[in-house]
């Protein structure tokens, strides 16, 4: 087995979790015209003016597709943040590598990863070769290898695809199965202003809403979403709503556009 082969193949484990970094790594360095930044000045501009720095950053679709086939429970993100940019960071790995929200650490200074990666280690009870560091700085790769945490860095997911290729890992995205009727409503949902949609348990015997939000929001306060977020979000209970979107999991939410972009439109999915 190459190395590469053995890395992959640990990565992949269910057991193991997985901690990425942000600039560099889920977001590429193209800040700049012809140069991968632009000055300090032009970007304390910019947080001044409470620009959302992240929301023109083109996500890395082998890290989509890996985050995907990983599991979002798996895959955890530690960065290092201001307090301005901390609100565009965060939207940006959720919005575009749909990672959970509380899974996102943005911490003040590189040194701080390690003590992050210790604390995750702490609380999975997990052994440091169980986590693995994605990274971009060779520095803080070393200094984490020193405490035998698994350490990766981003050059090694090149060739990943070639790695899914030669395997016959699917890749893909998947084809979701909808009624005319349902993707109208979806449709309808997005020109509302509504951007992701999902099920919910409104209590323990409780039948299952169908939810729609303007923002995603972790699982666990999907439940609270009608206390705290009502003024941006509707539920229908009714059939035939209640029995649509058989392929949304329970505590999840899916992009709307993105189930428009990956979906085969029948006349029964029953």
């Amino acid at each position: 087995m190459t190395a590469q082969e053995i890395l992959f193949n640990h990565l992949l484990k269910k057991e193991v979790m997985v901690v990425f970094d942000v600039d560099g790594v889920l977001a590429p360095y193209e800040f700049g015209d012809k140069k991968h930044c632009i000055n300090d000045d032009e970007w304390d501009e910019m947080l001044e003016k409470g620009i959302d720095v992240y929301s023109n950053v083109r996500p890395v679709k082998v890290l989509q597709k890996f985050i995907k086939r990983k599991g979002a429970e798996n895959v955890y993100v530690c960065s290092v943040s201001s307090l301005k940019e901390y609100d565009s960071k965060v939207a940006f790995c959720m919005k575009k590598y749909s990672i959970l929200e509380d899974h996102i650490i943005l911490v003040k200074h590189k040194s701080d990863k390690a003590l992050f990666l210790d604390a995750l280690s702490k609380k999975m009870n997990l052994s440091h070769d169980k986590i693995a560091l994605i990274e971009d700085t060779v520095e803080i790769l070393d200094q984490a290898a020193k405490s035998d945490y698994c350490t990766v860095h981003i050059s090694s997911f090149f060739n990943l695809e070639a790695f899914f290729r030669e395997r016959n890992i699917e890749t893909k995205e998947n084809k979701f199965k909808i009624t005319k009727f349902e993707r109208d409503l979806l449709i309808k949902l997005q020109n509302s202003g509504y951007n992701y949609i999902g099920k919910d348990h409104s209590g323990e015997f409780e039948p299952l809403r169908l939810v729609a939000c303007d923002k995603k929001m972790p699982y666990h306060n999907l439940a609270e979403l009608f206390t705290t977020y009502k003024m941006n979000s509707c539920h229908m209970e009714d059939e035939p709503f209640r029995s649509m979107f058989k392929f949304i999991w329970c505590g999840e939410q899916f992009e709307i556009q993105e189930l428009l972009e990956n979906c085969e439109v029948v006349e029964d999915v029953g």
